[in-house]
């Protein structure tokens, strides 16, 4: 019903809020789903923290809990290691359920 944003301001957001929604029946029952999300960019290392957001649906709210991250200095991200290796490439169409209408 009503997400309310968490403050960003003083946070470096290049991106954001993006918004992704999913609407699914199945078996006569309906499900729906919205997620939210930014893409951060910090300066410099040290902590970092997302301030916490809320819901409310139907008179009921739920909490998020703020969250504190580290930021380190990212030079090495190319030496990053592939732990898992595919040695065929697959097909998105493999991965597909069949399903019968």
């Amino acid at each position: 019903d009503q997400f309310e944003l968490p403050d960003l301001e003083n946070l470096p957001v290049i991106s954001g809020p993006n918004t992704s929604s999913s609407f699914m029946m199945q078996n006569g029952k309906t499900s729906s789903s919205i997620a939210y999300s930014f893409i951060l960019k910090p300066e410099e290392e040290g902590m970092l923290e997302i301030p916490g957001a809320s819901y409310t649906e139907k008179g009921e709210t739920l909490t998020v809990d703020p969250v504190r991250i580290i930021v380190k200095d990212g030079s090495n991200s190319g030496k990053v290691k592939q732990s898992a290796k595919s040695t065929s490439p697959q097909s998105p169409l493999q991965n597909r359920e069949k399903r019968k209408f």
